[in-house]
């Protein structure tokens, strides 16, 4: 209860005790007020595959998932929802909506089909946490997970989404949840979109696999969103589409493997990604995206900017080593079919430049999917008399002053100390040739002859020896 300030000129000795006496009478009526089935919090165990809902409600010996949801809604908040049945709880019909902001559903590894068209789980409650349950849709099933405009702070981790005919999850259309976060889930085999945000602020899809549905993601009128560490694969329209920004929205597109026989991502129009958005993809060696999968470009491509915006995509690995190739995987800057804004893949065009150092993005030590370095013969440094050449943290023009057709791991192996090497570039007949040691298998560089320049590339400063002419 507010009560109005008062100057000190307004209070009496009697003043607390008053103050005290209106407190009290509030609270007495405040617990008049309560509604008989809202009481404490408390965990309900689902005990039952059986969908039905009984007299006794979630109280044993029976108690069904639905009327888990039905108990967990009538307490206050801070609720969990726990299993201890094995076999498929089969679902007649969608279950009742969340409205119990707090609640928890450890699901154990338990699998709940939905048998009828609607949504399996709906959720109009703040800071749920769906973990651990696989939630199919048997091909009848609309929706897997759908939340409300106003849910913030969803956490789904660890869930699997599939079968569904519409989206595995979606954040209601319009202004979406505060928060989101998906992480460590598989989206499959559902026919519209695997996930898709809508209106939504600071959502975050981290460390997923998302494969074999109509389109992979799908992020509309969403800011400051985060789509880190994932593996897309085999959706059959966009790996992940980016169908609506307004100007000053922002999204990074980061760490993430993206495999594909048809577009990987795509940056819509009409109205699409206003030109003043900001969309990131990559910009780091450690934040670079991995794009594999056999195209057949122009109808389709690794990376496809319908709009306007200027999209800033430098560092990533298009599965490509020369700007005449990565050309041929993007379409931008008015291209048939095309939009007028132009992509950025330095530093695989004109010369190469410093490393530039990411801000504002998080990173992860481990990034799920992502190409496995490929073992190698250890290369081999310069012997004999040699001069070392000082190298600045990016790419350093270097002659090679050593024999004909050395091999490119010996050169990089000129390097120290360990590790810092990112690639080595050459000019050669009008194209860029590349080596990078952590994809040795796709590098196109082999080998270089006496007096041969080219840019060594580096994270941090170090040294390169060559041989004493």
């Amino acid at each position: 209860m507010r009560v109005p300030r008062q100057t000190s000129r307004g209070w009496t000795r009697a003043a607390p005790a008053a103050l005290l006496a209106v407190l009290s009478a509030a609270l007495v009526f405040w617990l008049a007020v309560i509604p008989a089935t809202h009481v404490q919090a408390a965990t309900y165990t689902v005990n039952s595959t059986n969908d039905a809902v009984d007299a006794e409600g979630c109280n044993a010996p029976h108690c069904s998932l639905r009327e888990a949801i039905n108990a967990a809604n009538g307490t206050v908040d801070d609720d969990v929802i726990a299993f201890s049945t094995s076999g498929t709880i089969v679902l007649a019909g969608p279950l009742p909506a969340i409205t119990d902001d707090d609640l928890i559903i450890n699901g154990g590894g338990q699998q709940v089909s939905l048998t009828a068209p609607g949504n399996a789980f709906s959720v109009h409650a703040d800071r749920v946490k769906i973990n651990n349950l696989v939630i199919d849709g048997e091909g009848i099933g609309s929706l897997g997970i759908g939340a409300n405009n106003f849910a913030d702070d969803l956490l789904l981790d660890s869930v699997t989404v599939r079968d569904f005919t519409g989206d595995g999850f979606l954040n209601a259309i319009g202004s979406g949840g505060m928060r989101t976060i998906i992480r460590n889930s598989t989206f499959t085999d559902n026919d519209a979109r695997g996930i898709e945000l809508n209106g939504g602020e600071d959502s975050l899809v981290q460390n997923n696999v998302i494969t074999n549905n109509g389109d992979g993601l799908l992020v509309s009128y969403e800011d400051r969103y985060v789509i880190q560490g994932n593996t897309f694969s085999g959706n059959a329209g966009a790996q992940i589409l980016i169908a609506d920004m307004t100007g000053g929205q922002s999204g990074s597109i980061i760490q993430n493997t993206i495999t594909s026989g048809s577009d990987g991502i795509v940056v819509d129009s009409s109205p699409g990604v206003d030109p003043a958005a900001t969309i990131d993809i990559g910009l780091s060696v450690e934040n670079r995206n991995v794009f594999r999968g056999t195209i057949a470009a122009p109808a389709e491509q690794h990376l496809r900017n319908l709009s306007a915006a200027d999209i800033d995509a430098i560092y990533n690995d298009w599965d490509a080593y020369s700007p005449a190739a990565i050309e041929g995987v993007i379409c931008h800057d008015g291209e048939a079919g095309c939009g007028g804004g132009e992509v950025d893949f330095e530093p695989y065009v004109d010369t190469p430049s410093p490393l530039p150092t990411a801000t504002g993005t998080p990173t992860v030590t481990v990034t799920p999917g992502a190409a496995t370095p490929t073992a190698t013969a250890t290369p081999t440094g310069t012997t004999g008399d040699v001069e070392t050449v000082a190298l600045v943290a990016g790419c350093n023009p270097v002659a090679w002053t050593g024999t004909n057709a050395t091999p490119i791991a010996n050169i990089a192996g000129a390097t120290a100390p360990a590790g810092i090497l990112v690639a080595i570039w050459q000019f050669e007949g009008g194209v860029w040739l590349g080596y990078s040691p952590q994809f040795p298998d796709v590098s196109d560089l082999t080998a270089m002859d006496r007096l041969d320049v080219a840019f060594v590339c580096v994270s941090t400063a170090g040294t390169f020896s060559r041989p004493i002419i």
